[in-house]
């Protein structure tokens, strides 16, 4: 609803009038630690900017990073690799910082120096300490994915298509299958490993053994939930969409 709120509220504004809004919501949502609305129109600048720069690239007639027209114009092979090389740069680094651990970071190299640098209001909070890079990881991921088609590949192939196609079943239901299935599981193969009893290798055994079992149930109950429910609510409510329209008086 923030999201909705926001764009409805900047949609006929100027592009830099809506570029500030969003940035300084984005701002004040991080200085008061709300990880979670701060992400979401973070998606909401992303998009703005994509139009910024397809509005800038169609004025120019040519494309920024794409390989013909780089090759085309004869640039150096440094150009060539430049935005590559970045875009590369940035992408891993956001999932560096987007994988920053919830405990133990104080104590892990290259995570302390990324916590003397969290802001106040997540600083203060224990619980919520490593969220802040967890969102900015996000926001680079996405925004080196949209200006790097070579690295878009990875995400387009027909296993990650199929995630993506169940994507919201599978995140509202691998807490149900964890919690589940995977309480009476996991102390079953604690006797069969050891668990914590044989050191990390014993928990370690556990976890993978339980990876393996819990992996491909939590995906098949994704794809009936998807393919049951959710797709058809979305029917559904299309159907009430087309019923609720008022008529055309034409």
């Amino acid at each position: 609803m923030l999201v909705f709120v926001t764009i409805l509220g900047i949609a006929r504004t100027r592009t830099f009038v809506k570029v500030s809004v969003l940035v300084g919501l984005i701002s004040l949502c991080h200085r008061a630690a709300s990880w979670e609305p701060a992400t979401f129109l973070s998606g909401a600048l992303l998009a703005e900017v994509s139009f910024i720069k397809a509005a800038y690239l169609e004025s120019r007639g040519s494309s920024i990073f794409g390989e013909k027209a780089t090759r085309s114009e004869g640039l150096s092979a440094f150009l060539y690799l430049a935005p590559r090389l970045g875009w590369s740069f940035l992408f891993f680094f956001g999932v560096y910082i987007g994988s920053h651990p919830q405990i133990g970071a104080s104590e892990t190299p290259g995570y302390r120096t990324l916590i003397s640098l969290i802001p106040y209001p997540y600083a203060s909070n224990g619980l919520i300490i490593g969220v802040f890079y967890l969102a900015i990881g996000a926001v680079m991921i996405v925004f080196a994915l949209e200006n790097a088609p070579f690295l878009q590949r990875i995400f387009t192939t027909s296993i990650a298509q199929y995630l993506g196609d169940i994507s919201f079943s599978l995140y509202m239901l691998h807490g149900v299958v964890e919690f589940t299935l995977g309480q009476w599981l996991v102390p079953k193969l604690i006797e069969v490993t050891g668990g914590w009893k044989n050191g990390q290798l014993g928990f370690g055994g556990t976890m993978l053994l339980a990876g393996l079992i819990l992996a491909p149930i939590t995906l098949w109950v994704s794809d009936v939930f998807s393919k049951s429910v959710d797709e058809k609510c979305v029917v559904f409510a299309r159907w009430v969409s087309e019923k609720c329209r008022e008529p055309s008086i034409l």
